[in-house]
């Protein structure tokens, strides 16, 4: 049996409510490489320098 307020708090625990909001004002959970650099592209660093700096490896990242 299903008891609503026991769902609610283990959506909210395990953050499923959260990313509920947040895809809900408009923000993918996941952006493609391309949309990524086409959004964010402003700030004047490519994605390679963005990652170098935070210390991904290529290796770790994908482009699409």
């Amino acid at each position: 049996l299903w008891h609503g307020v026991n769902v609610m708090s283990q959506l909210s625990s395990s953050g499923v409510l959260g990313t509920v909001k947040i895809r809900k004002a408009g923000f993918p959970v996941r952006l493609k490489i391309d949309d990524f650099v086409a959004r964010y592209n402003v700030m004047g660093k490519r994605v390679e320098d963005i990652l170098s700096h935070a210390g991904i490896p290529k290796t770790h990242a994908q482009k699409g």
